[in-house]
């Protein structure tokens, strides 16, 4: 239902101007009530930051009330539940929510006031998780993240203000929006434990990399470029439509004074900057199914003489495994789970399972284990051809052939644009009475599968728009017979890239998009009806199955392996203050493997291609950040803090101040007491 008007807190500034604080509650219906405010009733606070690249400046709000106990009703429970508007001569200047649980009251008298803390609608953010804008992480563009922030923090801002630095050329900053191609993945708002992120860290990423600083002021939302003076756009809260406006200058004489806490700091600069990207790298594609640690389904043992096997069926999380029916009949997950051990392991199809082979020895006439302790494998069993022998006629059922067995997605979307995936797992082959044993007959010199990316199947030697499946060789060795299990053979030839690498080697040498879904389908020929069928097995128990990433490019390779990339500057040797390193999670292209932390523009990675109006030509942005730095703080600077006559200037106004000749400073901070008609502004030089 959204918020309501419940209460109304109305007074006269000193200047005889009209102020209203409305407290909305959601899902209210009923008509508003007027409170009283107590002498001062409204104060607002602006993070204080002296850093000028400091990327989001919150604020929040005092509200003092005078009334009676009915008023703990305004005591929030969570972040949302009461929203605060605050209007000055029916003006939104400020909107945010009250702040859970803070609050002060004096408790002896019938009449109190009642002290209340309310955050801004863009400090809320910290407090909710991001949330893909579908169903699971994807790419989306910039613009569709901005607008999910505004759209998260439910801020009534005005108008929302960005400003005409970056575009694709010169020409076409000013005549398209350039944050509706630029790209990211939502992943990366995403840790490797599948933590996200909350909004206002999302923001602050999303900031850092653009060089900006976003703050609430005078009823906006302000994204605000520190070395921009050009063009602003200004955008309506849905970000649909805009008009465009010129920064502007004022002077601190002209505004006039308010008060007589003036004062003038210096402030150093920096010796050195430092900006760290995490790369967040993309090694193992394949999720991490920890069959060990997968609910038991249950368990049941095979013998035969003084060979034993014991099978533990576990319920995966993650893998996709197939059940037949020995007629070939699929079976659903819901009824497979329902079945006992021994009905499960007359069937066909795929089981995600714990496996110990072990032998057992006659001690007075009974079988004892040689073992004291079960030491499991986890696999998955693959039963593809059921026999049974009566009457001495062979009674034989098997899968379909290409019917899937078992199929893995996943979980991120990705674009693949070089390198090559390295697919690894090992087979042993199982016989007709499902078990393995010191050596076994095995058919397995392939297996067979399909690997899906976006839109593209792997055919065996190249990528097509077609759905296809490919053989996957066995290294046997040479040899019948094996013992235990059996690796991929390697389709690499000596000095070929991945370099260090065994396993069958898949090249990325075409553009792919999306998530990587890969299907081992039933494939078994030489023991199907006419083949041999002496020794063969009914299927295959398979480990250690692994689909990584490796680059092939010697410079990427070697970016990889030094971890997190850092762009650092000297400032000013002289100077012996260093800045606080700076690390970005959002990034550029720039030879560092797959990663889902890169910007992509057009669909492509973005290298050192985005223009900006600040240097006049095409930038990397982590090392913007770093000249801009370097520009502003290769000398000391000085910080003003002065009370003035409240007036509602942009945040982006360069203030100037008669005995500072040749001089402009930036807002970075403040205090605002509506009913005294006072600002209190900090500023610092902005000569970069």
């Amino acid at each position: 239902m959204g918020h309501s008007l419940k209460y109304i807190i109305p007074f006269k500034t000193l200047l005889n101007n009209s102020v209203e604080v409305h407290f909305l509650l959601r899902d209210y219906k009923g008509s508003p009530v007027e409170l009283v405010g107590s002498g001062e009733p409204l104060t607002l606070s602006f993070d204080d930051e002296d850093f000028l690249y400091t990327p989001i400046r919150t604020s929040s709000c005092k509200i003092s009330i005078i009334g009676n106990d009915y008023l703990q009703e305004l005591f929030s429970i969570d972040y949302t539940q009461w929203k605060i508007n605050i209007y000055r001569n029916k003006s939104l200047v400020w909107t945010g929510y009250i702040k859970p649980e803070i609050y002060t009251q004096d408790y002896t008298s019938d009449k109190f006031e009642l002290n209340i803390e309310a955050v801004s609608a863009l400090s809320v953010l910290e407090n909710m998780e991001y949330t893909p804008l579908k169903d699971e992480a994807n790419f989306i563009t910039i613009w569709e993240l901005l607008k999910s922030l505004i759209n998260q923090s439910g801020g009534d801002w005005n108008s929302v203000y960005i400003p005409e630095v970056y575009g694709r050329d010169r020409a076409k900053v000013s005549s398209e929006n350039v944050f509706e191609l630029l790209e990211l993945s939502e992943v990366n708002f995403f840790d490797e434990e599948d933590q996200a992120m909350n909004y206002l860290e999302v923001l602050e990423e999303l900031c850092k990399i653009l060089n900006w600083t976003v703050t609430d002021w005078n009823g906006d939302l302000f994204f605000c470029d520190i070395d921009h003076k050009g063009t602003y756009r200004k955008y309506n809260n849905s970000l649909s439509s805009y008009t465009t406006l010129t920064p502007t200058e004022a002077n601190v004489q002209a505004l006039t004074f308010r008060g007589g806490n003036q004062t003038l700091d210096r402030l150093g600069g920096y010796t050195k900057a430092s900006v760290i990207v995490n790369n967040y790298a993309t090694g193992e594609l394949f999720p991490n199914e920890d069959i060990s640690k997968l609910k038991s389904i249950g368990a049941l043992d095979k013998s035969i003489q003084k060979f034993v096997t014991r099978r533990v069926h576990k319920k995966p999380e993650q893998y996709k495994a197939y059940h037949y029916s020995l007629e070939g009949t699929p079976i659903s997950d819901e009824a497979f789970y329902k079945m006992t051990p021994e009905q499960r392991d007359n069937l066909l199809g795929a089981t995600v399972t714990q496996v110990c082979d072990y032998k057992r020895k006659k001690e007075d006439g009974q079988w004892v284990p040689e073992i004291t302790n079960y030491r499991y494998d986890n696999v998955i069993y693959m039963v593809e051809h059921w026999y049974e022998l009566k009457n001495n006629r062979n009674y034989s059922k098997f899968i379909p052939q290409w019917l899937p067995l078992l199929q893995i997605e996943t979980k991120d979307n990705i674009l693949y644009t070089s390198g090559a995936l390295v697919l690894n797992f090992s087979v042993c082959g199982v016989n007709q009475q499902r078990m393995m044993i010191d050596k076994i007959y095995t058919t397995y010199h392939t297996i067979w599968a399909t690997l899906q990316i976006g839109s593209k199947w792997w055919n065996g030697q190249v990528w097509q728009t077609t759905e296809t499946r490919f053989p996957i060789p066995i290294d046997l060795q040479d040899k019948t017979y094996v013992s235990s299990y059996a690796n991929v053979k390697t389709n690499k030839k000596l000095g070929e890239e991945p370099e260090g690498v065994d396993g069958y080697i898949i090249p990325l040498n075409t553009e792919l998009r999306g998530k990587a879904t890969f299907t081992i389908l039933a494939g078994m020929e030489a023991s199907r009806p006419g083949g041999k069928d002496h020794g063969t097995p009914s299927g295959f128990y398979l480990k250690g199955l692994s689909l990584k990433y490796h680059a092939t490019n010697k410079t990427e390779r070697e970016n990889l392996e030094s971890g997190d990339r850092v762009y650092e500057n000297e400032v000013n040797q002289e100077l012996i203050n260093e800045l606080d390193e700076i690390k970005v999670k959002i990034s550029t292209y720039n030879n560092d493997g797959l990663t889902h932390s890169k910007l992509l523009l057009d669909g492509k990675l973005l290298e050192d291609n985005l223009y900006c109006r600040v240097t006049d030509g095409e930038v990397r942005l982590e090392e913007l950040l770093i000249r801009r730095i370097r520009g502003q703080y290769s000398t000391s600077k000085i910080k003003l803090t002065q009370q003035l006559k409240y007036s509602p200037i942009l945040p982006n106004t360069l203030l100037t101040d008669r005995f500072m000749p040749g001089m402009k400073f930036s807002i970075t901070g403040g205090e605002i007491d509506f009913f005294n008609e006072q600002m209190q502004l900090n500023m610092i030089d902005n000569n970069g």
